[in-house]
């Protein structure tokens, strides 16, 4: 295979990722975004306007991977499972932000509660994509 070739296989991957890639570097930039610290007290702390956010933004981030992953062509092992690696790719990400908080010293801090909003905004997003797309999926197989 010519080297050019090669980088037209990785462009017409790529190109349907573009705005889960700008998404997902949105949210690093408003988790390095210095704030305080919330401390957990009790059940009820977990469900705040920052909670609903970080399920809002992976969410998005999620279901603009799965639209990628599903328009692409190329690899056709990855469409066909797409979701899964949907979810695995948007939960690790959360992980890493969160260890990216971790990391700082400008009064940002990890929660694990985080990570649980995160992982369901993930799902939220999965679950939209496939009310969205599920009839077509079906058809495709």
């Amino acid at each position: 295979m010519s080297a050019s070739l090669n980088i037209s296989r990785a462009w017409n991957f790529l190109r349907w990722l573009i705005p889960a890639i700008l998404w997902g570097g949105f949210i690093t930039i408003m988790s390095g975004v210095p704030g305080g610290t919330i401390k957990v007290k009790n059940f009820w702390d977990l469900i705040t306007f920052d909670k609903f956010g970080h399920v809002a933004f992976y969410a998005v981030f999620s279901y603009l991977l799965a639209v990628g992953i599903y328009k692409q062509h190329t690899f056709k092992a990855i469409r066909y499972h797409g979701r899964i690696y949907v979810l695995c790719i948007s939960v690790l990400f959360g992980i890493l932000q969160e260890i990216f908080q971790l990391l700082q010293n400008d009064g940002r801090s990890a929660e694990f509660a985080d990570v649980i909003a995160n992982t369901a905004g993930a799902l939220a997003g999965v679950a939209i994509f496939n009310l969205i797309f599920g009839k077509v999926l079906k058809e495709t197989k």
